[in-house]
C-alpha cells in the first residue's frame, strides 16, 4: 500500500517544485511589462491542473442522493413522526434524544460490500452514529447502524 502513496507524493512534490520554479522565473527573468500577464497565466494553469482531480473526486449521483435523503430524514424527524419508521431507532434507540441537534455527515466507501456507503453522523453534542446505506436503491432501507465510528 505504500508504493501508490510514494508515487502520488513524488508527483505532488514535482508539481509543487515546478510551480515554485516557474513563479521565481516570472518574478526574476520576465520583463516588467510581461510579468503580470505571465503571472496570471501561471495561476490559471495551476487552477486548471487542480480542477481535474477535484472533478474526478466528486461523489457519484446515487451516493449524493442517498446522503441528501438521510439529511432530509434527520432534519424532518423532530417535527414529522411519519419519518421515524424510516430511521434506525430499533438498532440505535438513543438517536431519538439527538433529533434537532446540529450534525455533520462523513461518508466513505464501505469496506464490507460494493454499492454501500458507511456514513458517520457526528452530532454537535458528541453523539456519533454510523450506518451502512445502500447507494443503488436510495434510502428505502438502512441496513446496519450502531453508535460510534464503525459499523460492526
Amino acid at each position: 500500500t505504500a508504493l501508490p502513496m510514494i508515487g502520488v507524493d513524488c508527483l505532488a512534490a514535482w508539481g509543487l517544485r515546478w510551480a515554485a520554479r516557474r513563479h521565481l522565473e516570472i518574478l526574476n527573468k520576465e520583463k516588467p511589462e510581461l510579468r503580470r500577464k505571465r503571472m496570471v497565466q501561471h495561476v490559471l494553469t495551476i487552477v486548471l491542473i487542480g480542477l481535474v482531480p477535484g472533478m474526478l473526486g466528486r461523489m457519484d449521483r446515487p451516493a449524493e442522493l442517498t446522503l441528501r435523503q438521510l439529511h432530509e430524514l434527520l432534519q424532518a424527524a423532530p417535527n414529522d413522526p411519519s419519518v421515524l419508521p424510516r430511521l434506525p431507532l430499533k438498532q440505535v434507540p438513543a438517536l431519538k434524544n439527538h433529533f434537532g441537534v446540529d450534525y455533520l455527515l462523513y461518508p466513505r466507501q464501505s469496506t464490507l460490500s460494493v454499492g454501500i456507503l458507511d456514513v458517520t453522523v457526528r452530532f454537535k453534542d458528541g453523539y456519533i452514529l454510523t450506518c451502512s446505506l445502500p447507494v443503488t436503491s436510495g434510502l428505502s432501507f438502512i441496513t446496519d447502524c450502531n453508535e460510534g465510528d464503525h459499523v460492526k
